[in-house]
């Protein structure tokens, strides 16, 4: 072995480094105690409680297959919440990801456009449908503008990173031919983006599917819905059949995305 090399290998695994990770473990095992010690975690009662509340699982089993019909209208309105919202948020999303583009727009515009992009990235989708249930009431349009405007954060954040990472000189060489902004936009920037932005809509489509489920119950409608209805009741066979139909439309549109994101790839791949 060389001298630098037996010196990258001393860096890396030497006493100094062991010293640094042992100080970082320190630290984040206080950390843990901490948050244990205020929210009063009892290992205790864990371990106490652990068979009573395995024993209460078999209440959930087996599930309740004589309401399958009923949940195929619910599923449909999970569906719904999570692919109405799409159209919508990329309506709003690709001219806000030109405008927190630094290679497109002026510094002000892209600090302005950058930060109401941080603002709706920041703001969880819960806490807008708690506000929007508040403002409108129950049912499904305080699903579907909660989404919208968490798919509005997401998408426009990951097409304007795309949109700075365009090569320069692409755009340089119709600037140099006399070509305004709206021409760079439509001949550069646009063939660039459109397989991020099928890309990252197929991915959202899934994160919409969870979110679905879980703003519904919280008075959105659907599957949500139903699963807090059934729990109220103390139905839990109910309760257990509701999860596995929503698990099911979370899987198969998993698959879905995937299959079509493979297919954009291996496209994407032929063309070039």
């Amino acid at each position: 072995m060389t001298v630098t090399g037996a010196l990258g290998l001393e860096q890396r695994y030497g006493p100094s480094k062991l010293l640094r990770l042992g100080r970082g473990a320190l630290f984040l095992s206080l950390l843990v105690l901490l948050a244990s010690w205020q929210a009063e975690v009892s290992l205790d009662t864990l371990f106490r409680d652990l068979p009573k509340g395995a024993s209460e699982l078999k209440a959930f089993f087996p599930p309740d297959f004589s309401i399958l019909g009923e949940l195929l209208a619910p599923a449909l309105v999970t569906v719904l919440l999570a692919l109405v919202p799409l159209p919508i948020a990329v309506a709003l999303a690709v001219p806000l990801a030109f405008l927190g583009a630094k290679n497109l727009v002026p510094r002000p515009v892209r600090v302005v456009a950058r930060s109401y992009i941080t603002l709706q990235r920041n703001l969880p989708e819960i806490v807008m449908v708690l506000l929007l249930v508040r403002a409108f009431g129950l049912g499904p349009f305080p699903g579907i503008a909660a989404i919208v405007l968490g798919s509005v954060g997401m998408l426009s954040k990951l097409l304007a990173d795309a949109i700075e990472e365009i090569d320069p000189r692409r755009l340089e060489a119709l600037v140099c031919t006399g070509a305004g902004t709206g021409r760079v936009i439509r001949y550069a920037v646009i063939p660039e983006l459109m397989p991020t932005l099928i890309a990252n809509v197929l991915f959202r489509f899934e994160i919409n599917m969870r979110q679905a489920g879980l703003l519904g119950a919280v008075g959105a409608g659907g599957l949500g819905y139903e699963l807090s209805y059934a729990l109220n009741l103390l139905e839990y066979e109910r309760v257990t059949m509701t999860v596995l139909v929503l698990l099911g439309l979370i899987a198969t549109a998993e698959a879905l995305s995937d299959r079509l994101r493979r297919r954009l790839l291996r496209g994407r791949r032929h063309d070039d």
